[in-house]
């Protein structure tokens, strides 16, 4: 994996120029990387190896609309690739050269419309190419070359928005797995969503934070990821943190949930767990979706819960479990109190409608985080979770 460029997409906010602008650097015919180009708008600043970043300090008040980073890659027809899903609904697995992601290119779009498909996933804002070769994930990957050495690239910071990695592996075709051995040259691009707002003048502002890198095997890829995420970032879990082991009500009860039944699972699961081996994880007993309309995080559906949540949490820790509870804090139902009171809460689309996230619950509707009033509410209900009723872990 070779850094090849840095691209910088941007436009000034002044409305006399409302075009695009480019800044690129990039790496010339001889090797060689020039690590500061300027313009009478900005000046790009990178670090290329081992640790990625762009550094941009604008010169006049401008939006950056992308950063993307650029890699030439080799690709073998035995190598497999492994780039990490959006979320738990997509995928992560090692593919071969010539996989295809088709997204939901073979679904009806009336049945895509109908049950909200796309809202499960990155299918809205991510395109898919639906072509052999041309692959994507986020925040990081590899390719794995045989048993052996692996090119790995991870973000080191998505607290602002995730890092998309795009893999093209330069049409590899595949047609016996016993032939000789194909090698062709691709890419491999990140992009990270830059900040969304006007930045100002003389104001800096870093970009595309990323470690990029050859490693013996998969573990130390990961290992040499784990250990400079920790140094660049203090929101990371130090690498002494235990596993988890435990239950959640999800896979027992659906939504379908109460008090009497938690309480019950609760003394099962801690006398079996009383005849197992658990030295060296964390135990954990985690409360899911059922104990309120998704939206009315603060308003426990007494019926199901009469003595509310905190009570709950203080027999999971006496129980010596961690108290886990699933939360969907950036979305409501529109069976929901939130979603008839709070109108002006939910995102909407350029046609004004709202913005739904799937199907389940009768309907589920993304609430808009630009929004203040969101935010407070969001915060709030975790500090309540957290703070009040004593949840040590958030599903």
């Amino acid at each position: 994996m070779k850094f090849s460029r840095c691209t910088l997409r941007y436009h000034l906010s002044r409305e006399q120029d409302p075009g695009w602008h480019v800044l690129v650097i990039a790496r010339d015919d001889h090797g060689n990387v020039e690590l500061m180009r300027e313009n009478s708008h900005l000046r790009l600043e990178i670090e290329a190896k081992p640790l990625f970043r762009a550094t941009v300090t604008p010169y006049c008040p401008l939006i950056i609309d992308a950063c993307e980073v650029e890699y030439s890659q080799a690709f073998e027809n035995e190598d497999r690739i492994l780039l990490n899903g959006y979320q738990s609904w997509t995928d992560t697995e090692e593919l071969p050269c010539d996989a295809t992601m088709r997204g939901l290119h073979h679904v009806p779009k009336a049945l895509v419309r109908k049950y909200a498909l796309d809202g499960m996933g990155d299918y809205r804002f991510t395109d898919y190419p639906n072509r052999p070769g041309k692959l994507h994930g986020w925040s990081f990957g590899y390719v794995r070359h045989g048993a052996e050495t692996v090119d790995f690239i991870g973000s080191l910071d998505e607290s602002r928005g995730f890092t998309l990695i795009r893999v093209d592996t330069g049409q590899v075709t595949i047609t016996d797995p016993e032939d000789a051995l194909v090698k062709t040259h691709g890419t491999i691009t990140a992009q990270q969503e830059p900040p969304a707002r006007v930045l100002k003048a003389r104001e800096t502002v870093e970009l595309c934070p990323l470690l990029a890198g050859s490693y013996a095997n998969v573990d130390m890829a990961f290992d040499a990821w784990a250990e400079f995420y920790g140094t660049e970032n203090e929101l990371c879990l130090p690498l002494s943190a235990r596993p988890l082991v435990g239950y959640t009500s999800w896979y027992r009860h659906y939504d379908n949930i109460s008090e009497e039944k938690i309480l019950a699972d609760l003394d099962t699961v801690s006398d079996t767990f009383g005849k197992l081996d658990t030295m060296g994880f964390e135990r954990v007993f985690q409360i899911d979706d059922g104990y309120c309309t998704p939206g009315d995080w603060l308003l426990v559906d007494g019926g199901k819960f009469p003595n509310g949540l905190a009570t709950i949490a203080e027999s999971i820790e006496e129980k010596d479990f961690i108290p886990g509870l699933w939360l969907a804090p950036f979305v409501c139902s529109k069976e929901s109190r939130l979603f008839s009171t709070h109108p002006d809460w939910l995102l909407r689309a350029a046609d004004n409608t709202f913005v739904t996230t799937g199907s389940h619950w009768h309907g589920a509707y993304a609430l808009d985080t630009r929004n203040p009033e969101v935010r407070a509410y969001v915060s709030e209900v975790i500090r309540v979770m957290v703070k009040e009723c004593g949840f040590r872990l958030l599903k």
